[in-house]
């Protein structure tokens, strides 16, 4: 039991780090998601927001004798079927590793897609 316990406490810094970019984390186990939300006038300045994050959690993560794992690293973006053309649809850097928006991801066995509805755009 001892050993989640510690584990919480190693990584509660993490959720402050992200929250301080104005980010909100969920973590589960070792597994961390990040979330943010913005109107469409912010669109274009949020893979910025993001990509400071991760690599303000990447040095975090170094100096903790952690790894971020990039190359499972996910991005998506959820929209109406109407917006997502409005959508950045370039990579983001993610501790050096190129990452490009998904329309879908799995989370804990579910699937979920971009549009966040079950009928097709």
């Amino acid at each position: 039991m001892l050993g989640p316990v510690l584990f919480v406490l190693y990584t509660v810094d993490l959720i402050a780090l992200t929250e301080s970019h104005g980010l909100l984390p969920h973590s589960y186990a070792d597994d961390t998601q990040v979330y943010v939300s913005c109107s469409p006038d912010e669109v274009d300045t949020l893979p910025s927001q993001v990509m400071q994050c991760t690599s303000s959690v990447a040095d975090w993560m170094k100096s903790n004798r952690l790894q971020l794992n990039a190359d499972k690293t996910q991005v998506m973006w959820c929209s109406t079927c109407r917006q997502q053309h409005q959508l950045p649809s370039s990579p983001m850097n993610v501790d050096g590793v190129s990452v490009v928006p998904v329309q879908s991801v799995r989370d804990l066995g579910i699937y979920i897609d971009a549009d966040l509805v079950t009928s097709a755009c």
